[in-house]
């Protein structure tokens, strides 16, 4: 989508993160899209969020300023320490699920949760997730121009975006590949991905699935394999609450990320707090 870059304040002083898109008339779909969920974000106010400070243009470019956060993404610590304990994974994934609720309940559709785009902050990175990059998200209501289904016909004709595919398609439900449009119920199935992810070290599907759209579509339509076939134990009603999650029939799945987020945090009250497996050594008001 853009430029991304660390860049300091100077009137603050303060370190902040800086998006910059050019303002090309070749690509006024990415120009477009990125001052749309600018907006979104500006609007947007949740621990469980990435905070957006300001926006403008600076000559050929538009620009969106954003608090730097202390962390890692969740793709980067998977990436180097594979595994996160269950019971933890599952407290940091329910306070991601708080920020969709709030997010859900504004009318908005991320469109793109994926480990990439979710940071490990608070104390050692083991105290909640927040959610960041929004140059997907949309309002939730059908809008044609926009809608995130596939259309084949409309792709090849190029008549609008409705022929794209809006998102990052190992983390989609069967629905979305399927060219339903996005849904709070599609951000929701994938952060059950993440939650699988950061349980068993990786998505459910094999290699070989992630090579097209067909073939991730017809692993989609049979059971996620338990964590137990990777060599997790896993609290038997956490396992329940995720395997739910992550049905292969929608209708079984949870309706809401609240609804989601209740049921984690009824898995793990009655176990201890699990600290993470590592330490974050960052320093105070910069990212890893």
């Amino acid at each position: 989508m853009g430029v991304v870059y660390r860049a300091t304040d100077l009137q603050t002083k303060r370190l902040v993160v800086l998006k910059l898109v050019r303002d090309d008339p070749d690509e006024t779909l990415l120009s477009d899209r990125f001052k749309r969920g600018t907006r979104i974000l500006l609007s947007l106010n949740h621990p469980a969020i990435s905070r957006a400070e300001g926006c403008g243009r600076a000559g050929d470019y538009h620009y969106v300023v954003m608090r730097d956060l202390p962390g890692i993404s969740v793709f980067d610590a998977l990436n180097t320490r594979l595994r996160f304990p269950g019971m933890l994974a599952a407290r940091l994934v329910a306070s991601l699920c708080d920020g969709l609720t709030y997010l859900h309940s504004s009318g908005v559709v991320h469109r793109d949760v994926k480990p990439g785009n979710v940071i490990l902050t608070g104390p050692r990175g083991a105290e909640s997730l927040v959610l960041i990059d929004f140059d997907l998200a949309k309002h939730s209501t059908p809008n044609l121009e926009d809608s995130g289904r596939f259309s084949r016909n409309m792709l090849l004709n190029r008549l609008s975006t409705a022929g794209c595919l809006s998102g990052t398609p190992i983390y989609m439900s069967s629905e979305r590949l399927r060219g339903e449009a996005a849904s709070p119920e599609a951000d929701v199935y994938a952060a059950a991905l993440v939650l699988y992810q950061m349980i068993c070290g990786d998505l459910p599907t094999g290699g070989e699935a992630h090579r097209s759209i067909a073939a991730l579509l017809s692993a989609r339509v049979v059971p996620v394999p338990p964590p137990s076939e990777w060599g997790v134990s896993l609290a038997p009603q956490l396992e329940r609450v995720l395997l739910k999650a992550l049905s292969p029939t929608q209708s079984e799945r949870y309706p809401s990320a609240a609804a989601f987020a209740s049921n984690l945090r009824r898995s793990v009250r009655l176990r201890a707090p699990t600290p993470l497996p590592f330490r974050l050594d960052i320093p105070s008001g910069q990212s890893a």
